[in-house]
């Protein structure tokens, strides 16, 4: 996989050229497996075939070591899996999270 720009814009092409994420991003960066996107949206989660983890929503996500992103939008932070699946609303669990891995 390579991380390409075109006309000021990044995305992810294959080993034989075909495009797997769009040019359409400010900004992509690998993260294991996965790449996290920015865009004048926010910030969202891709895996390496092109789908869509979460989408580009958020404030910020922090990346766990378990394949797990937490999340944050207007204040809210929330906890979602490795496949986009909700686990937990931290401010209906009072979980809270400490982490270097940020996007921002």
């Amino acid at each position: 996989m390579y991380i390409v720009k075109k006309d000021n814009k990044y995305g992810i092409y294959n080993q034989f050229g075909k495009i797997i994420i769009p040019c359409t991003y400010d900004n992509v960066k690998q993260v294991k497996d996965n790449y996290c996107v920015k865009n004048n949206s926010g910030f969202g989660i891709y895996n390496q075939f092109g789908k869509v983890i979460l989408p580009c929503k958020f404030d910020k996500i922090d990346f766990l070591n378990d394949g797990k992103y937490f999340t944050l939008k207007d204040g809210k932070v929330q906890l979602y899996n490795a496949f986009g699946g909700l686990l937990s609303d931290t401010q209906k669990n009072n979980i809270v999270y400490s982490t270097d891995n940020t996007t921002n």
